[in-house]
């Protein structure tokens, strides 16, 4: 038991924390980012070695033969489009969709004992003060000085906006922790500073083009969290308050930040409409209408819009990966034939001086065009079949509530940020919460 708390919490810890020794403090080399593959082999093993000789085999739960369709889904793909594959570029996409999946099914199948799910509440719990730690002692100090939100990352190296969704997620666990009665007032006080912070952190990151969905999430949070209803619109509407007074406060005291550029947004829509993801919709259908068959089975896997085609196209000259790859094998930037006509050149389109605005490469776009529709209604339903199990599960047992509510957070936060960026591939946020979702509905399953 105690192994599978030390396996489970060095799994999260490692995806959450690793950047702020390679990026940040540079105390590990850049490869050290990339852990969660040989990870994923040792948990592998752990579990296999946990689960040998344990009698009676685990419940269907339905995703594995989603799992299924999905793997399927991407091998059609890769066949009617074999011309177009780059080994690197298909290899990140596809381990960006199913390495989740497959911590999640490893997760389940451990069905660790109650009091590790405990444990793995008390590590995310500590996760998120160490972010609280890292930001007031190194980030802010800085960012006083240099007025640079993009330092404010916490753990996660150069990646603010990780960090926005890590302090979203922690929100839940904050909202979720109870104390004793005579300690109510004292508890209420100590939560409405840490709320407090986490707002201003978020603020002072400047993801801007999230906004809506920050606030969005924000008020959901305490909806999920309280079990009444009308404790929930009330404790919503509280939250709500304070986060827009926090927004007007920060936005006061730090113009450089340009939040007041939010209420612009209806005297600019132009800028809007000739951004680089817009023309890159309108794109799409350009490409439907010259290959119809995209639609049922995509263009083939990182080809057109995914992390993965990024990394290893121009876009990505920048990336660590990019770099090794074409030293390695002495190769030019990946390019192909529907990306240089539809993508790469609407890729520097920005509005509002916001690079997110600029991309075309967000998951939205990245999966049914690589994989066709059917492709995105897989990843949809196997989603939208977490978010219930999640929602089921923070409404009954009381010692999967806190990490189900975590989980349910997280995945309806990666569901919106996905129209922001390709976040349903970045494994730093996804193996984390799909982990974590795997140990719940493990505890879900045995209950049942």
């Amino acid at each position: 038991m105690k192994a599978d708390s030390w396996f489970l919490a060095t799994i999260v810890i490692e995806r959450f924390v690793t950047r702020l020794f390679t990026e940040k403090l540079g105390w590990l080399p850049d490869w050290a980012n990339f852990l969660d593959y040989p990870m994923l082999v040792l948990f592998a093993a752990y579990v296999l070695r946990r689960i040998r000789g344990r009698r009676g085999a685990s419940k269907e739960t339905g995703f594995g033969l989603l799992a299924s369709f999905l793997i399927i889904n991407i091998g059609i793909s890769m066949l009617v489009n074999l011309d177009r594959l780059h080994p690197g570029a298909a290899s990140l996409f596809i381990m960006g969709l199913l390495e989740p999946l497959a911590f999640m099914a490893l997760a389940y199948r451990l069905n660790p004992h109650r009091e590790v799910v405990g444990a793995l509440a008390k590590v995310l719990v500590f996760v998120g003060w160490l972010q609280i730690v890292v930001v007031g002692i190194m980030d802010v100090p800085t960012f006083l000085v240099t007025r640079n939100p993009d330092l404010i990352s916490g753990t996660f190296g150069k990646n603010a906006y990780q960090l926005t969704f890590f302090l979203l997620t922690w929100n839940a666990l904050v909202l979720s922790d109870k104390a004793e009665t005579r300690q109510r007032a004292l508890r209420q006080v100590s939560i409405l500073m840490i709320q407090a912070a986490i707002v201003v952190i978020i603020l002072l990151a400047q993801f801007r083009s999230f906004l809506p969905f920050t606030a969005v999430t924000w008020i959901v949070t305490y909806i999920v969290v309280n079990q009444r209803p009308m404790r929930g619109f009330v404790a919503a509407a509280f939250g709500g308050s304070l986060l827009v007074g926090l927004f007007v406060a920060v936005n006061g005291l730090f113009p450089e930040l340009k939040w007041g550029e939010v209420f612009e947004l209806a005297d600019r829509t132009d800028e809007v409409y000739e951004s680089g993801k817009f023309q890159a919709v309108l794109n799409f259908g350009h490409l439907i209408a010259d290959q119809p068959g995209v639609l049922a089975v995509g263009t083939g896997p990182g080809t057109y819009a995914s992390r993965g085609f990024r990394t290893f196209s121009i876009a990505g000259e920048g990336d660590v990966v990019n770099r090794i790859y074409r030293d390695l094998f002495n190769s030019d930037y990946y390019v192909t034939d529907v990306a240089a006509r539809y993508t790469l050149p609407v890729e520097r389109y920005f509005a509002f001086g916001a690079a997110t605005t600029a991309v075309p490469w967000f998951s939205y776009l990245a999966i049914p065009a690589e994989l066709g529709l059917p492709g995105l209604a897989i990843v949809l339903a196997i989603y939208g079949k977490a978010i219930v199990v999640s929602w089921n599960a923070s409404r009954k047992a009381i010692w999967t509530r806190p990490l189900a509510q975590w989980v349910l957070i997280g995945l309806v936060l990666l569901l919106q940020m996905a129209f922001l960026e390709n976040w349903l591939e970045v494994s730093r946020l996804t193996v984390p919460v799909w982990l974590v979702f795997g140990v719940v509905l493990a505890q879900v399953q045995t209950k049942e």
